[in-house]
């Protein structure tokens, strides 16, 4: 990738007041990590250059219009979001009591359907909770009863002489 280009498509940069405010402060961040990244990178050539008084390259120059750019891109960003949080302002105590007032005297009734489908669903949930009783205890009954685990007649006959 070019130093030259930003990270994020222009698209999106032409287009932030059209984002969702989750959109808008990625783009920002990505634009954050762009611009550090481009400015190490100028401030170590520059300060190579500095040092052996050399003349600057064309390509600085368009390096920091970039980042005027990223810089105005993130101040823009900045105010976007800004924007959208303080059109969806907090609830204040009143609306929320009230809402919840209104929510409480209309309650939803149960259709038809979804009465069966959550009796359909008790009756299974009872039934997978039998069948698993049932196979913990086949499951105790093979440990307890299996001939495997006993001891072997020769074994058994050493531990009698011993």
């Amino acid at each position: 990738m070019s130093s030259a280009l930003p990270a994020v498509p222009a698209e999106y940069l032409d287009n932030l007041e059209k984002l969702s405010v989750g959109k808008v402060c990625l783009i920002g961040r990505e634009l954050t990590q762009d611009l550090s990244r481009k400015l190490s990178i100028f401030l170590r050539c520059f300060k190579e250059n500095l040092d052996k008084r050399n003349y600057l390259a064309p390509e600085f120059n368009t390096l920091l219009v970039t980042c005027n750019l990223l810089l105005q891109k993130i101040v823009e960003c900045q105010i976007i979001v800004g924007r959208k949080l303080k059109k969806s302002d907090a609830m204040t105590p009143e609306e929320f009591l009230k809402i919840s007032k209104e929510r409480s005297l209309n309650p939803q009734k149960k259709t038809q359907a979804r009465v069966e489908k959550e009796d359909e669903f008790e009756r299974n949930r009872v039934k997978l909770i039998k069948l698993s009783n049932a196979m913990k205890w086949l499951d105790w009954q093979d440990a307890i009863l299996s001939p495997r685990h006993l001891n072997k007649p020769q074994n058994a006959m050493m531990n009698t002489r011993q």
